[in-house]
Parts: structure tokens; C-alpha cells; sequence
């Protein structure tokens, strides 16, 4: 995966109402819109969340913040090989133990599961979509 995605919550399960509050509220500086991704090897990489949220000047601003080291990995719900986004190494707080698994579904399509230690970690996982055509990579904020 290359490039920005947009992506989409999908309101299910358990938790299903306030993973969507965190997610659009607590994670980021605004609405989360997305995750981007740029591979620096064969099965490693980096990305970064994208949301839209107010600047300093009232108006509508894009914000790449987030970030997550990118890798192929089993999965720790089932076992089988998954996209994984590991957010440890820049991020602190509850963001901190966040980590998402993404698997293709066709080439624009990306089924997520999302989940953090506050939420139970891999038992209780939040499901989410990534969708494409990615657009062109622009590279995170300075944070």
C-alpha cells in the first residue's frame, strides 16, 4: 500500500458507539478521515492518520498526524499473515498500545481491525474500512 486512503468506521459490535466517539473525537485533532502508507521495504513501512479538523484561523484544515511503523506479520486474532499498523513508537497514552491489522478484500478495499489495551486488546477488535484508489503520499505534520 502507497499512498492516502480514505477510510470509514463501521458501527458494530459491543463497543461499536464509542469506538466511533474515540475515533472521531479523542485520536486525533478532528474527524478521522483516513490513513496513508509509504513502503521502505519489502514488507516494512510507515504511514500516518488523516483527519479534518479547525485551524487557527476557524477554516477547514487537513491534519497527518498519528503516526505507525507499518509491517507484515501474523495476525494476533487469528494467525494468518495481516498489514499491521504499530503506533508504539510514536505515540504515547492510550494511542500508545493501539494497533490495527489491515487484510485486502480487492484492490481497493481494505478490511481494518483496530484495537488497544483500554478496549481489551486482540479480543475485542474494532472493525474499520480503507478505501482506494489511494492519492498521491503527501507525508505526516511535524508534531
Amino acid at each position: 500500500m502507497k499512498g492516502e486512503y480514505s477510510g470509514k468506521t463501521l458501527t458494530v459490535g459491543v463497543l461499536a458507539l464509542s469506538v466511533d466517539v474515540y475515533t472521531h473525537h479523542f485520536f486525533g485533532p478532528g474527524r478521522w478521515l483516513g490513513k496513508a502508507f509509504f513502503p521502505f521495504e519489502k514488507d516494512k513501512g510507515w504511514g500516518y492518520n488523516i483527519f479534518s479538523g479547525k485551524g487557527k484561523d476557524r477554516k477547514e484544515v487537513l491534519y497527518r498526524v498519528r503516526k505507525m511503523n507499518t509491517y507484515i506479520g501474523k495476525s494476533l486474532i487469528d494467525g494468518k499473515d495481516s498489514f499491521h499498523l504499530d503506533y508504539r513508537p510514536h505515540n504515547s497514552g492510550t494511542v500508545h498500545s493501539m494497533h490495527d491489522e489491515l487484510r485486502k478484500i480487492n484492490d481497493n478495499i481494505f478490511l481494518g481491525m483496530g484495537y488497544m489495551a483500554l478496549g481489551g486488546g486482540s479480543i475485542n477488535p474494532a472493525p474499520f474500512l480503507i478505501i482506494g484508489p489511494a492519492a498521491k503520499w503527501v507525508g505526516a505534520d511535524k508534531e
